[in-house]
């Protein structure tokens, strides 16, 4: 649900100046069959609304998204948006 709002907000807010030059976005989240869905559709109808941002989502299980994660955040590197079992990463 935040990635569906994180998604919206930039629509939101007429007056506020968007970048025009070309951005990456990239999106991870475990699969979920009715909510990977779901976030397809709002990446094809936020690409409606700004071209100029391309949004690159990996799909994975919860077992292989969290090793990904995990070696990604160990690295210092990862997405700018990810859903994850926030339980996996608490001390």
């Amino acid at each position: 649900m935040v990635i569906a709002v994180s998604l919206l907000v930039p629509s939101v807010g007429a007056g506020a100046a968007f970048p025009t030059d070309n951005v990456t976005i990239e999106i991870w989240w475990h699969e979920y069959g009715p909510f990977t869905a779901y976030v397809k559709q709002l990446i094809e109808a936020y690409k409606q609304v700004r071209p100029n941002v391309t949004i690159n989502p990996t799909i994975a299980s919860s077992t292989d998204m969290n090793q990904k994660l995990t070696v990604a955040l160990a690295a210092g590197t990862g997405p700018e948006i990810m859903d994850a079992d926030a339980s996996y990463y608490v001390a």
